[in-house]
């Protein structure tokens, strides 16, 4: 896995993949061997080549407000899409990221 993040964008030639003619400043991208997922931070994920996942559907979610949801899920009611048990162990790989960037060249365990 390769990390970067605030002003450390992805090498021109990663970026290049999604076809902008400037990276967000806000956002993820995860590569694969078909191709590349652009996440920018307030829009839903864009799939890269354009050309090629054109014609692939996207997921119809149901609105929900936000507040409600987590107000539910306090009351009792269904957890929350971002539940402690997914988040808690995703906030640390983030981190760990954010603190080996700005030790580079230190092995961190």
């Amino acid at each position: 896995m390769e990390w970067f993040d605030g002003e450390m964008f992805p090498p021109a030639d990663i970026q290049k993949i999604a076809g902008l003619q400037k990276y967000p400043e806000e956002a993820a991208m995860l590569i694969g061997t078909e191709g590349a997922l652009l996440l920018q931070h307030q829009s839903g994920p864009l799939l890269y080549p354009h050309e090629k996942f054109k014609d692939h559907p996207r997921l119809k979610l149901p609105t929900r407000n936000h507040y409600h949801h987590f107000v539910d899920a306090c009351l009792g009611g269904p957890m929350t899409e971002s539940h402690f048990q997914q988040t808690g162990p995703m906030a640390e790989a983030i981190l760990l990221g954010t603190v080996a960037i700005r030790v580079p060249g230190t092995v961190l365990c």
